[in-house]
Parts: structure tokens; sequence; C-alpha cells
């Protein structure tokens, strides 16, 4: 059976992005194929290239996300871009990959964005979530570039652009 294991990048163990995630595995769930949500909620993940510490606990995500068929990665969106921890996660997933065989690059993957509007708009009590036919994190590619087509803090200049709804 195929697995997705969705990821999700915010502080809050139960908070949007969780949620959002949540609705997304039911409906891979629907149309058979497994689904897992993962938080780094709480880990305290160790850079990239920090070769010296202890374990983190992401070496057993990482192993979570090998054996799987698609990623989605969820990210809250607080200032233009998604948290920092959610890049270190992103960083050495992409360099596992690239010293495992290069398994992100079989995979299906996709990244949801999840912004409270009243940070945006004004509106404080509707969530946004952003879709992207084109997602920029180019994980399966081996190259690593964050943001969106926004760009960073939610500039404009793709032709496809529009203001927040």
């Amino acid at each position: 059976m195929s697995k997705v294991i969705l990821l999700s990048g915010s502080p809050n163990a139960e908070g949007n992005t969780v949620q959002v995630l949540r609705e997304c595995a039911k409906t891979i769930e629907a149309n058979g194929v497994e689904a897992e949500v993962i938080s780094l909620a709480g880990m305290k993940l160790h850079d990239a290239m920090d070769f010296t510490s202890g374990d983190d606990g992401f070496d057993a995500v990482i192993a979570k996300i090998k054996e799987a068929d698609g990623l989605i990665v969820g990210g809250p969106v607080y200032w233009g871009t998604v948290r920092a921890q959610l890049m270190t996660a992103l960083q050495r997933l992409a360099m596992a990959s690239a010293q495992q065989g290069n398994f992100l690059s079989r995979m299906v993957g996709g990244p949801v964005a999840v912004a409270r509007r009243g940070v945006a708009a004004g509106d404080d009590d509707v969530l946004s979530v952003q879709r992207h036919d084109r997602p920029r994190l180019h994980l399966l590619e081996h190259r690593f570039r964050p943001g969106t087509r926004r760009g960073p803090a939610g500039r404009g200049g793709h032709e496809h652009d529009s203001p927040l709804r």
C-alpha cells in the first residue's frame, strides 16, 4: 500500500497547520492511500551541518519519509516565509536523501502554506491555505529554494500572482 507523510513545521502540535494536514490526510486515506501526520512541535532540531550533537529524533522522521511514496510539507507563514525549524528539517532531509540514494527523487510531494488572514489582510477569524501548482520546495530536484511564487515577504512579480483573498 502507498503511504504519504504529511510533515508539519508548526511549533503548535494542535495548531492550524496540523489541523489542515489532518484534513488532507483524511482525503488521502479516503482515496485508498495510507497517510501519517508528523509534527515537528517540541523537537529541538540540530542544524544540518552540526555533526557533533546527539540524536534529536529527526533521523526517525527521515526514516519514515524514506519509506513513504509521497511527502507533503506544511508550515505556518508568520513573516512571509516558513519558520527556521522547518527550513532546518528540509535541509537535513535533502542532505539525507543525497547521502542515501536520492530517495526524494522518486516521491510525489508539495507544500501547504497556512496563514491567518489577520496577519495579511485584516481578518482575524479566517484561515487561508495557499496551494501552488508549481511548488518551489524543490526537494525532488535536490535543490533547496524556500518560498513561493510570491517570493519572500509576499512580493509579487509572477504573472499568476494575485492578492490574498
